[in-house]
């Protein structure tokens, strides 16, 4: 979040007084930018308010009808930076029409997929290429570099919506 944004949504404040500052609606602004997670704001006498804000991390590419955006693991869908470079699966079967409590379930078991398949084959996350998260109960991954398919094209698996450790030792 570059440091114009910020202060765009203090310029009402410029000249005021310190103390007639509304901070809870300033910080609400704040929290209203996409890649912004929280924010906290202190006044700091005499003439001074603090601002810290904690970015979001992206988890996934997500595929949209636009193109590809990025997503965090709450499925906040971020805009993506174009000078940014990143190195992730993605992911489908996530929309803004979808409730946001959804969209982060669907993300848990995505990252949860993702956390379980390098514990059951270590750096196995580097052969995934996109994970399928349209349907909450059964997560389908499109999988490359398994070991003795090598040379196979990529293979799509189903693994449900838990026990991926196990499911994932099995393919292997």
């Amino acid at each position: 979040v570059g440091r114009a944004t910020v202060i765009e949504r203090f310029a009402p404040d410029l000249g005021q007084s310190i103390l007639r500052i509304p901070l809870e609606s300033r910080r609400i602004a704040l929290e209203a930018i996409p890649w912004v997670a929280q924010v906290t704001i202190q006044r700091a006498l005499p003439n001074h308010v603090r601002v810290e804000i904690t970015e979001r991390a992206p988890a996934a590419f997500l595929r949209t009808t636009a193109g590809l955006a990025l997503v965090d693991a709450k499925g906040v869908i971020l805009e993506r930076p174009i000078e940014a470079e990143f190195h992730f699966p993605v992911v489908t079967g996530l929309s803004d029409a979808m409730p946001l409590a959804q969209r982060e379930q669907r993300m848990k078991m995505f990252l949860d997929f993702v956390r379980d398949s390098d514990l059951a084959h270590p750096g196995a996350s580097d052969g995934i290429s996109e994970v399928d998260l349209g349907d909450g109960a059964d997560l389908r991954a499109t999988l490359t570099g398994l070991p003795g398919f090598e040379s196979e094209a990529p293979l799509v698996v189903r693994f449900g919506d838990q026990d991926f450790v196990n499911k994932y030792r099995l393919l292997v």
